[in-house]
């Protein structure tokens, strides 16, 4: 996944890296707690931000 880190994914490939839902992306994007970019009615991740928010959220920092 190292070579994933910098660039912006879709909701699909960041499911698929994470090993969850879909669902699961868009739900967390909703209510802000994964970080995205929005390109049009399109969101983008880039999996660094999106790793280090939940890294966060684990220590039992807000996001």
């Amino acid at each position: 996944m190292s070579g994933q880190v910098n660039r912006l994914v879709t909701a699909q490939e960041l499911a698929e890296l994470l090993r969850v839902e879909v669902a699961w992306v868009w739900a967390k994007s909703r209510n802000g707690e994964l970080p995205h970019y929005r390109a049009g009615h399109y969101l983008r991740y880039n999996v660094n931000e999106v790793l280090s928010a939940l890294h966060r959220k684990d220590n039992g920092s807000s996001v």
